[in-house]
């Protein structure tokens, strides 16, 4: 392999994305993992408790710190991101049509995104990780963030639906699905990314 490789997990909050970043990072090698780190968002907090006051700003604080996390990494052979840019679309898009984001802020969130997704390397590989919302809901409950404990499982049906129909427009050969509602096959994980690597 003589260029790098990137990999985003991807999918609905409490999905287990991070789980599987640390479960592969003991038997992977010449991988750089990158953590999503949601203190960088600096409006999160205020998102969830006011939507329709800090939609625009945490969408754009997350699209800054997320663009972050993809230039921080540029010659390692293997990167895989714990969410990745792309999919940040989903949760823009919610807010705007739920009146969230006025016209104007998702114009312009729209250009900036489509902007840096120009000029950012593409990712190669999609894994998107699957569970029922009510699991999600109890692990969101068991990790115990304080600005997340008021979420319902209503939002959390929602970022589905927007999730389903964003992957939807990605290229089939590019994703793979995993179930995360049952115990998590690392291995199996680690082989379906060197097969996609060997193809590349």
């Amino acid at each position: 392999m003589n260029s790098c490789f990137r990999v985003s997990l991807v999918g609905n909050l409490a999905v287990g994305k991070s789980t599987i970043v640390n479960g592969l990072k003991s038997i992977m090698d010449n991988c750089v993992f990158v953590l999503e780190d949601a203190s960088k968002n600096l409006f999160l907090e205020d998102f969830y408790a006011d939507m329709s006051k800090w939609g625009f700003h945490s969408q754009i604080s997350s699209l800054a710190m997320i663009t972050e996390n993809f230039l921080s990494c540029n010659k390692e052979k293997i990167i895989i991101y714990d969410r990745g840019i792309d999919e940040i679309i989903t949760f823009a898009t919610m807010q705007f049509e739920h009146g969230n984001m006025n016209e104007k802020e998702f114009k312009l969130y729209k250009s900036l995104y489509d902007s840096i997704l120009s000029m950012l390397p593409s990712v190669n590989l999609f894994i998107y990780c699957k569970c029922p919302v009510d699991i999600s809901l109890e692990r969101i409950k068991i990790r115990n963030r304080t600005f997340e404990q008021d979420i319902d499982i209503s939002y959390l049906q929602e970022v589905n639906t927007y999730y389903e129909k964003w992957i939807n427009t990605i290229d089939k050969d590019k994703v793979e699905i995993i179930d995360t509602s049952v115990e998590i096959d690392f291995e199996m994980i680690r082989s379906i990314i060197l097969d996609h690597i060997n193809k590349f």
